[in-house]
């Protein structure tokens, strides 16, 4: 495996490994539940996260938030020429 393959595969795993952690930790579940979320690289290059053993709580919860629909996203254009858009949150005006 190249290693700048290696290096693209680990950022990829662990920016998706703190986002797990992230929404974890902001639905309020105790650190140490998620602290050994870790981002794992396979010898061919292959990106995943492991969740490892979950409370059964936990799993219950984070079952329950994949199960909701995702909320509607709004786009606000900046008027940039690049043509950049920014999410607007619901419930916020632009």
């Amino acid at each position: 495996m190249e290693m700048q393959l290696w290096r693209d595969s680990r950022d990829r795993a662990e920016t998706a490994t703190r986002a797990l952690q992230d929404a974890l930790d902001a639905a309020g579940v105790p650190e140490r539940v998620w602290r050994s979320i870790r981002s794992v690289v396979t010898r061919h290059g292959r990106p995943f996260v492991d969740i490892g053993p979950l409370p059964p709580e936990v799993a219950e919860r984070l079952a329950e938030a994949l199960r909701q629909p995702p909320p509607e996203t709004r786009w606000l254009d900046t008027g940039s020429s690049s043509g950049v858009m920014i999410p607007v949150p619901p419930g916020r005006r632009p």
